[in-house]
């Protein structure tokens, strides 16, 4: 995956945001899209809901709850608030949302979201030497791993033609500054295209 800017990074976030909203159909919603945001999306549906969003490869998949985050959704916790991390996985277009909520309840975070400043419940990760780091050039974090049956975890896969398939609900999707759909659309074009002279040709 290419480096991108903090900015674009929040782009992306909050058009899975947008897009996650319209596909499930949820009205009340607001999306904090300003940089360094501990939590990206929140909204009512029966209960009061906030998630924390990051796009990212696969291998950092459930991986990097940044200490902040994990301390600004316990407050959230607290405040009857279901709380909830979601990683979208651009290589393998998989959406993975992670129940911080029960991860809380069952004690995986409780330690590490109570005892703020026991760095012994976190792993320290080193970040990459590039502008958009340069301030910092480490992070206190928490690794989460997928559990559907446990934690009441939940993937979404093929988000991105799932999308697709009910764009009469998702007027549009953006990533990476690209019109998803319209690529999605000029592919198959092209594909068909391909094949029409290919049996008019035999």
């Amino acid at each position: 995956m290419e480096s991108k800017t903090i900015t674009q990074m929040e782009i992306n976030e909050a058009a899975i945001a947008n897009s996650f909203c319209s596909l499930f159909k949820i009205n009340n919603y607001t999306i904090n899209s300003g940089n360094y945001d501990p939590i990206d999306l929140y909204f009512q549906h029966k209960e009061k809901f906030a998630i924390e969003i990051k796009c990212r490869e696969k291998k950092y998949n459930g991986m990097l709850l940044e200490r902040g985050k994990l301390i600004k959704m316990k407050e959230l916790i607290d405040k009857r608030y279901q709380v909830r991390y979601m990683n979208y996985i651009e290589d393998t277009d998989e959406l993975f949302i992670y129940n911080i909520n029960k991860r809380i309840k069952r004690g995986e975070l409780l330690f590490a979201s109570y005892d703020v400043e026991n760095y012994n419940y976190y792993n320290q990760i080193e970040l990459p030497n590039n502008q958009e780091t340069k301030r910092n050039k480490d992070k206190w974090v928490k690794y989460l791993h997928f559990d559907e049956k446990n934690m009441g975890d939940f993937k979404i896969e093929n988000y991105t033609s799932m999308l697709y398939y009910k764009k009469d609900l998702v007027k549009g999707y953006v990533y990476n500054g690209v019109n998803v759909f319209a690529h999605y659309e000029n592919i198959m074009n092209e594909n068909y295209n391909q094949m029409q002279n290919y049996i008019y040709n035999v």
